[in-house]
Protein backbone atom coordinates (compact mmCIF):
# COMPACT_ATOMS: atom_id res chain seq x y z
CA UNK A 1 0.00 0.00 0.00
CA UNK A 2 1.38 3.53 -0.52
CA UNK A 3 2.23 5.20 1.86
CA UNK A 4 1.34 8.79 3.35
CA UNK A 5 4.57 9.44 4.27
CA UNK A 6 6.02 11.13 1.83
CA UNK A 7 4.65 12.52 -1.27
CA UNK A 8 4.84 10.98 -4.70
CA UNK A 9 5.24 11.94 -8.37
CA UNK A 10 2.56 10.70 -10.82
CA UNK A 11 4.70 7.54 -12.32
CA UNK A 12 5.69 6.64 -8.68
CA UNK A 13 2.65 5.46 -7.89
CA UNK A 14 2.58 2.49 -10.28
CA UNK A 15 5.76 0.81 -8.73
CA UNK A 16 2.90 0.56 -5.48
CA UNK A 17 2.60 -3.52 -5.75
CA UNK A 18 -1.34 -2.92 -5.43
CA UNK A 19 -1.62 -0.88 -7.96
CA UNK A 20 0.79 -2.64 -10.47
CA UNK A 21 -1.90 -5.84 -9.72
CA UNK A 22 -4.80 -3.48 -10.59
CA UNK A 23 -3.18 -2.45 -13.79
CA UNK A 24 -2.00 -5.42 -14.78
CA UNK A 25 -5.65 -7.41 -14.51
CA UNK A 26 -6.93 -4.40 -16.19
CA UNK A 27 -9.28 -2.86 -13.31
CA UNK A 28 -6.95 0.74 -13.68
CA UNK A 29 -5.01 2.29 -15.78
CA UNK A 30 -2.34 4.92 -16.10
CA UNK A 31 -3.40 8.44 -17.50
CA UNK A 32 -1.13 11.46 -17.90
CA UNK A 33 -3.47 12.53 -14.68
CA UNK A 34 -2.72 9.53 -12.82
CA UNK A 35 -4.66 6.47 -12.29
CA UNK A 36 -8.09 6.01 -13.51
CA UNK A 37 -10.43 3.02 -13.28
CA UNK A 38 -11.23 1.25 -16.53
CA UNK A 39 -14.43 0.58 -18.03
CA UNK A 40 -14.01 -3.46 -17.20
CA UNK A 41 -13.94 -2.30 -13.68
CA UNK A 42 -16.74 0.23 -13.26
CA UNK A 43 -18.89 -2.34 -15.11
CA UNK A 44 -18.14 -4.54 -12.67
CA UNK A 45 -18.86 -2.68 -9.75
CA UNK A 46 -22.28 -2.07 -11.82
CA UNK A 47 -22.69 -5.94 -11.91
CA UNK A 48 -22.47 -6.46 -8.21
CA UNK A 49 -25.08 -3.03 -7.66
CA UNK A 50 -27.34 -5.13 -9.88
CA UNK A 51 -26.90 -7.92 -7.77
CA UNK A 52 -27.06 -6.61 -4.42
CA UNK A 53 -29.96 -4.70 -5.56
CA UNK A 54 -31.90 -7.93 -5.67
CA UNK A 55 -31.60 -8.50 -2.15
CA UNK A 56 -34.63 -6.83 -0.02
CA UNK A 57 -31.69 -5.65 3.00
CA UNK A 58 -29.60 -4.17 0.74
CA UNK A 59 -31.85 -2.51 -1.37
CA UNK A 60 -33.31 0.24 1.25
CA UNK A 61 -32.19 3.65 1.13
CA UNK A 62 -30.24 3.42 4.50
CA UNK A 63 -28.29 0.16 3.62
CA UNK A 64 -26.92 0.95 0.72
CA UNK A 65 -22.89 1.32 0.74
CA UNK A 66 -21.11 1.62 -2.99
CA UNK A 67 -18.05 -0.20 -0.84
CA UNK A 68 -20.29 -3.40 -0.40
CA UNK A 69 -20.72 -3.33 -4.36
CA UNK A 70 -16.98 -2.81 -4.95
CA UNK A 71 -15.59 -5.67 -1.97
CA UNK A 72 -18.31 -7.81 -3.94
CA UNK A 73 -17.07 -7.05 -7.24
CA UNK A 74 -13.22 -7.68 -6.27
CA UNK A 75 -13.97 -10.98 -4.60
CA UNK A 76 -16.02 -12.29 -7.84
CA UNK A 77 -12.74 -11.20 -9.84
CA UNK A 78 -10.27 -12.54 -7.32
CA UNK A 79 -12.15 -14.90 -4.78
CA UNK A 80 -9.54 -16.77 -2.89
CA UNK A 81 -6.42 -16.47 -4.64
CA UNK A 82 -5.98 -13.35 -2.76
CA UNK A 83 -5.85 -12.27 0.47
CA UNK A 84 -7.83 -10.67 2.74
CA UNK A 85 -5.23 -7.84 3.23
CA UNK A 86 -4.36 -7.48 -0.60
CA UNK A 87 -8.31 -7.79 -0.85
CA UNK A 88 -8.82 -4.75 1.45
CA UNK A 89 -5.62 -2.72 -0.03
CA UNK A 90 -7.40 -2.99 -3.33
CA UNK A 91 -10.77 -1.85 -2.85
CA UNK A 92 -9.23 1.24 -0.63
CA UNK A 93 -6.93 2.31 -3.88
CA UNK A 94 -10.07 1.20 -5.90
CA UNK A 95 -12.10 3.49 -3.95
CA UNK A 96 -9.71 6.55 -3.62
CA UNK A 97 -9.07 6.82 -7.13
CA UNK A 98 -12.73 6.68 -7.94
CA UNK A 99 -14.07 9.58 -5.67
CA UNK A 100 -10.76 11.88 -6.27
CA UNK A 101 -12.49 11.15 -9.84
CA UNK A 102 -15.57 12.55 -9.04
CA UNK A 103 -14.05 15.31 -7.05
CA UNK A 104 -11.82 16.55 -9.32
CA UNK A 105 -12.67 15.46 -12.65
CA UNK A 106 -10.70 12.91 -14.15
CA UNK A 107 -7.12 13.96 -12.99
CA UNK A 108 -6.20 12.70 -9.45
CA UNK A 109 -3.97 15.22 -7.77
CA UNK A 110 -0.60 14.67 -6.77
CA UNK A 111 -2.49 14.85 -2.69
CA UNK A 112 -4.41 11.93 -4.50
CA UNK A 113 -1.39 9.82 -5.49
CA UNK A 114 0.51 10.77 -1.59
CA UNK A 115 -2.41 9.46 0.04
CA UNK A 116 -3.60 5.90 -1.37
Amino acid sequence: MLKASKPLKRHEAFKDPTLLRLEQDKLIQHTDGGPKTSARWQADVMRATGELMQNPEYSQPNSQDLRIAYAKALFSIYGDTVTDLELTEMLLALWRIEMDSLTLGDRPSDQTLHTL
